[in-house]
C-alpha cells in the first residue's frame, strides 16, 4: 500500500482517522500500532513477525541498558554493544547478504570454483527506517540522552509510526518522546497536515512521477550524447527530488494529522553553496543520524581526523542507500569531495 494508491486515500486512511479521533486518547497509540501493523502486513504478512520481534528486542534491551547505566556502567555498555550488533546483523542479512552473496561467487569465478547459489533474499518494507530508529532508541538510552517508556504499546507505536515507515523522516526517540506520552489536537493543526499532504501527494504524482518515464529513457540510452547525458542526468535528479521529498511532505502531513510535529527532511537543496551545505539540506534526518551515530563518535575515539571520518561516514551512508557497488562509489565520490 502507497500513500498515492486509491485503497489508501479512499479507504485506509478516512478509516484510521476516525477510528483515531474516537477513540479516547489514552487509547490512541494503541490505534496507531494496530492500524501501522495493518499497513505494514499489507505487502508482506509474514514480515510482520520481524517487524514485532525488533520491536521487543529494542524495548528490552532499552529497559536492561537503562538499569544499569548508573550502577554498571560497563554492563551497560555491553548490553548495548549486542542491541546494536543484533539490529546491524538483521538489517545486513536482509540488505546485503544477497549482494554478498553475488561479489564472492564472481570472485570464487574468476578463481576457476564453482559459485554457490544463495537462495534470494527478500528486503522487508521500511527496514532500513525503523532498525534505524530502534538504535537511536537504545543509544540514546545510553548516552542519557532519552528516558526509557514505561508502555511498551508507545515505543511500538514510535517504531511503528505508519507515515515515515516507507521513505522516512528518520525519528528519533528523544525528540518524539513527549509527543507519544501527549499531543495537542486541533483543527488547525489538521488542516495544516491535510495541505501538506496534498503538497506531497502533487509533488509525487504530477511531478515526480511524470519525469519517471522521461528519466528512464535517457538512462537507457547505452551511446548517449553529451546534451542526452546531461538532460537524462538532470531529469533524473528532479525526479528523485520530487519523488522524495514529496513522500516526506505527506509523512509530515499525516503526522500533523494525528497530532505529531515530525523534523523536517528537504530544505531546498538545490540552492545550496557546497557538497557539505547540500547534505545539511537533503535527506536532513538521515545526515543528522550519521553525524551524531557514526561521524562524531569516530572522532571522539581520536584514531582518526575529520577528513577520513567523513570519507567513512559518507561511504556508509551511500552502502545504507542500497546493496550495490555504484551506492558505495556514490558514497566515497561525495565523501571525497566534502
Amino acid at each position: 500500500m502507497i500513500f498515492t494508491s486509491n485503497i489508501f486515500v479512499f479507504l485506509y486512511l478516512p478509516l484510521f482517522l476516525a477510528l483515531y479521533y474516537l477513540v479516547r486518547p489514552s487509547w490512541r497509540s494503541h490505534v496507531i500500532v494496530l492500524g501501522s501493523y495493518m499497513f505494514y502486513a499489507w505487502w508482506r504478512p509474514d514480515f510482520l513477525f520481524l517487524f514485532v520481534g525488533i520491536t521487543y528486542w529494542n524495548y528490552l534491551f532499552g529497559l536492561k541498558i537503562y538499569a544499569l547505566r548508573e550502577t554498571n556502567r560497563k554492563a551497560a555498555f555491553r548490553w548495548l554493544t549486542v542491541g546494536v550488533v543484533g539490529n546491524i546483523a538483521t538489517l545486513g542479512y536482509f540488505k546485503y547478504a544477497n549482494f554478498g552473496a553475488e561479489v564472492i561467487g564472481t570472485a570464487m569465478a574468476e578463481f576457476g570454483l564453482d559459485p554457490f547459489v544463495m537462495e534470494n533474499i527478500i528486503l522487508p518494507l521500511g527496514i532500513s527506517f525503523y532498525v534505524f530508529q530502534a538504535l537511536s532508541y537504545i543509544v540514546d538510552i545510553y548516552r542519557k540522552d532519552a528516558e526509557p517508556t514505561d508502555r511498551f504499546v508507545d515505543f511500538a507505536a514510535f517504531i511503528s509510526l505508519f507515515p515515515q515507515l516507507i521513505a522516512g523522516p528518520i525519528l528519533r526517540y528523544e525528540a518524539i518522546a513527549s509527543q507519544l506520552r501527549s499531543r495537542v489536537h486541533s483543527f488547525d493543526l489538521f488542516s495544516l497536515g491535510a495541505c501538506r499532504f496534498m503538497l506531497g501527494f502533487s509533488k509525487k504524482v504530477l511531478i515526480a512521477d511524470s519525469l519517471a518515464p522521461i528519466s528512464a529513457y535517457y538512462l537507457a540510452i547505452s551511446e548517449p550524447t553529451m546534451a542526452e547525458a546531461w538532460f537524462g542526468s538532470a531529469v533524473s535528479i528532479l525526479q528523485l527530488y520530487f519523488d522524495f521529498s514529496g513522500y516526506s511532505d505527506m509523512a509530515i502531513g499525516l503526522g500533523m494529522m494525528m497530532g505529531f510535529r515530525f523534523a523536517e527532511n528537504f530544505n531546498q537543496p538545490f540552492l545550496c553553496q557546497s557538497m557539505t551545505e547540500f547534505w545539511k539540506r537533503w535527506h536532513m534526518t538521515l545526515s543528522g543520524f550519521l553525524r551524531d551515530y557514526v561521524f562524531v563518535p569516530l572522532i571522539k575515539t581520536g584514531w582518526m581526523g575529520a577528513g577520513v571520518a567523513s570519507l567513512l561516514t559518507m561511504f556508509l551512508s551511500g552502502f545504507w542507500h542500497g546493496a550495490s557497488f555504484s551506492f558505495i562509489f556514490f558514497g566515497l565520490y561525495f565523501g571525497l569531495i566534502m
